[in-house]
């Protein structure tokens, strides 16, 4: 958690082949957001050790942590069960925003910006 918040994308499988647009974008998110103190983090349904293999394999450097969410506990609470989305939590573990995810189309950069400043997010 950042000290304004956390922005976790949650995806199904990581293998996927249309999540590889997805990594590439929550790489050039994060950056931005962690100057504004909002952390991002992928979200994954696959185990752990998957996860660990990608890392240590995948041709793209990962700038923001990969988490396992095999049990879906995580994408029950921010309510994107069955769906790729996108998510903004303030420090009090509010959900504010929700993208969906659909294919490609995501959010772009300058919106998700605009977004977490017009929120006003608290700091702890």
């Amino acid at each position: 958690m950042g000290e304004r918040g956390i922005l976790p994308v949650f995806v199904g499988d990581i293998w996927a082949p249309g999540n590889e647009h997805v990594i590439r974008w929550v790489n050039r998110v994060t950056r931005p957001l962690m100057g504004q103190g909002v952390f991002s983090a992928l979200v994954t349904s696959n185990a752990a050790h998957t996860l660990k293999d990608f890392f240590t394999s995948s041709p793209i450097p990962l700038t923001f942590p990969l988490f396992a969410d095999s049990d879906l506990r995580l994408r029950y609470l921010c309510a994107v069960e069955r769906r790729n989305a996108i998510v903004l939590i303030d420090v009090q573990g509010y959900v504010r925003v929700r993208w969906s995810i659909d294919g490609s189309d995501l959010p772009e950069l300058k919106l998700v910006l605009r977004t977490t400043q017009s929120l006003n997010l608290p700091a702890r």
